[in-house]
C-alpha cells in the first residue's frame, strides 16, 4: 500500500466521521426542539392588559423614604417660603 493510498483512505475515514457527527448533531437538535414545542397554541397562558392608574397599597408599619431627594432653598433676602414647584 503505496503513501498516497493511505493518505487517501485516512481522508475518506475523516470525511465519513464528519458526516455522521453531523447527522447526529442534527437529529439531535431536531429532538430537542421538538421536545420543546410541545405545547399547542391554545395551551399559552395568556393575559390582556391595558393602560390604567396602578394601585399601590402600603400593609407595613415603618417609614417611607424616597430614593432620590432634590433640595429646593429660597435665595430671596430676608427669606420666603417655597410655594410649590412646577416640573
Amino acid at each position: 500500500m503505496s503513501s498516497t493510498d493511505s493518505n487517501s483512505s485516512a481522508l475518506l475515514r475523516r470525511v465519513t466521521i464528519g458526516i455522521v457527527l453531523i447527522g447526529a448533531l442534527g437529529a439531535a437538535a431536531a429532538a430537542l426542539s421538538g421536545s420543546m414545542n410541545n405545547q399547542t397554541e391554545g395551551e399559552y397562558l395568556t393575559h390582556r392588559v391595558s393602560k390604567g392608574d396602578l394601585s399601590v397599597t402600603v400593609t407595613e408599619q415603618g417609614t417611607l423614604e424616597s430614593s432620590s431627594n432634590i433640595e429646593i432653598k429660597c435665595k430671596v433676602k430676608g427669606g420666603s417660603t417655597v410655594l410649590w414647584v412646577i416640573e
